[in-house]
């Protein structure tokens, strides 16, 4: 598993993530951005809304597609307890543009897998787990290299064995919705 993530952890800095570089002809950009996070399914169970952000790069492929790599990190809190819910890990996958052009808002999509682990207060609950992710913003150019990227998305994979301040579950589907903006730089 570690290589595994060693290897999302390259692609993610050779400039493979989840925004708006399959907007631009530019053909590589990075991105930070600040997320709120909603938890639903079985997951909701328990858990509060969380906070998180994640890096990322992008590499457009041809004009309208690109590849981008990932890592995020978001923190939740257990409903009555002291305890931080931590989920984190890498993601890697596709991003299309929908139209716009240059000096203009462009819509995106994009969908990826993810690796990911879930810990509590700094304990981890299992190994990296594969799942997915999918979502959808729209670039706005603040210059001819920088964008903001307003967004929304959502992430989802399976733990096993999870217990969580009293929660106890033996399978878990860790699902969460989020929202936020980025700040995407174009090289």
């Amino acid at each position: 598993m570690k290589k595994a993530t060693f290897v999302l952890a390259a692609l993610s800095l050779l400039g493979v993530a989840g925004t708006a570089s399959a907007q631009s002809a530019i053909p590589l950009s990075v991105e930070i951005r600040g997320d709120a996070a909603i938890p639903t399914g079985d997951f909701a169970d328990g858990i509060e809304n969380g906070i998180g952000f994640t890096g990322s790069a992008a590499l457009q492929l041809v004009p309208g597609f690109g590849v981008y790599g990932s890592y995020s990190r978001t923190n939740f809190s257990i409903d009555g307890a002291d305890d931080d819910v931590l989920d984190q890990g890498f993601s890697a996958g596709l991003t299309a543009s929908l139209g716009g052009g240059a000096g203009r808002p462009t819509p995106y999509l994009g969908a990826g897998l993810l690796f990911h682990e879930l810990e509590v207060d700094d304990a981890e609950v299992g190994d990296a787990k594969m799942g997915f992710e999918v979502g959808a913003g729209i670039a706005v150019p603040l210059g001819q290299r920088v964008r903001v990227t307003p967004a929304v998305g959502y992430r989802q994979y399976n733990i096993e064995g999870l217990s969580l301040g009293g929660i106890v579950n033996t399978d878990m589907n860790v699902s969460y919705l989020n929202a936020g903006v980025g700040l995407n730089i174009a090289f």
